[in-house]
């Protein structure tokens, strides 16, 4: 008999200098993704609001691609957990509790109550994690072109090689 375990990154919608355990306290908003395994590269995701002190569902489930190897335990805002721990590199999109950071995606302009951010062609997050712009996203026209040396995230990945829409719209997980 299989028996398959439910993966769930929660991320809560709130400031950043709010990073700490009394985040999961003052959160107003929550979005869940699901998955089947620590494999699976794609999810549900859910979004709820917190009323009357109870998380309350607003919409149905979307469906969600994470990363192309599975999840494994990111660093967030829960205590460290056993089992795959992320890794740059690996793959994996990061599971636990985390801060949602600033929108992205591919048109100029996406109606969302998180800060907005177009993506141009430009436009990488530093996967580098010896550079000292590390995780953030950049301009190439603004850092120049040796700070996204050995660098393998483009963000409009319509207008890259990979030539999809995985990063039409989304968000930064704050890990």
């Amino acid at each position: 008999m299989l028996h398959f375990v439910r993966l769930t990154l929660f991320l809560l919608a709130f400031s950043a200098t709010h990073a700490s355990a009394e985040a999961w306290r003052e959160g107003q908003q929550l979005v869940s993704v699901t998955t089947a395994h620590w494999d699976a590269t794609t999810g549900e995701l859910r979004r709820y609001v917190r009323e009357g002190g109870q998380w309350k569902s607003i919409a149905g489930s979307t469906a969600v691609t994470i990363g192309r190897t599975g999840s494994a335990w990111g660093l967030g805002l829960h205590p460290t957990q056993p089992g795959l721990q992320k890794r740059e590199g690996d793959g994996r999109a990061p599971a636990g509790l985390f801060v949602i950071g600033k929108a992205f995606g591919y048109a100029d302009t996406a109606t969302t109550g998180l800060d907005y951010q177009p993506m141009t062609a430009g436009d990488y997050c530093i996967d580098v994690p010896g550079s000292p712009l590390y995780s953030q996203i950049v301009d190439v026209a603004k850092v120049g072109e040796a700070a996204i040396e050995g660098n393998t995230e483009p963000m409009r990945r319509d207008l890259q090689t990979d030539a999809d829409d995985l990063y039409q719209l989304g968000f930064v997980i704050e890990h």
